[in-house]
């Protein structure tokens, strides 16, 4: 399916701690909500259901919208942000970024991060960081 522009992400907390996706990439190392590109006919929750899946094996039971973010690939789109509950274990990549261009120097790993290590983390966009920390 052809993208739309627009990306969707989760914030779950689970455990007390928060999911996150840890990159390697290139040399950066950083750190992205799970979710990902909204397709043609999918609505912003819809993406994040299937995308949360994907990339964290993680079940969404619950979405509700909770900020904007309009700075991933500097266009005017504004990218959703929901807080999520969800069901399940912390899981491998089941998605296209698994099979399609994951190496020794693009990596995924989902991870649950302990709400006191976010403060230090490169988190991007760089705009989400500062609303994770209003919600801790």
């Amino acid at each position: 399916m052809a993208r739309t522009g627009i990306r969707a992400s989760a914030v779950i907390f689970k455990d007390d701690k928060l999911v996150l996706i840890h990159r390697h990439n290139h040399g950066r190392e950083y750190w992205v909500l799970p979710g990902g590109g909204v397709e043609t006919g999918e609505t912003a929750e819809q993406a994040v259901v299937r995308e949360v899946k994907e990339e964290t094996n993680l079940d969404v039971t619950n979405c509700k919208l909770a900020f904007y973010v309009s700075s991933y690939n500097k266009t005017a789109n504004k990218h959703p942000v929901f807080v999520c509950q969800t069901e399940g274990d912390l899981g491998l990549f089941s998605g296209p970024e698994l099979d399609s261009d994951a190496s020794s120097q693009n990596q995924y790993v989902a991870e649950l991060v302990s709400k006191s290590n976010i403060p230090a983390l490169t988190i991007f966009p760089e705009k989400v960081k500062p609303e994770l920390l209003k919600m801790l």
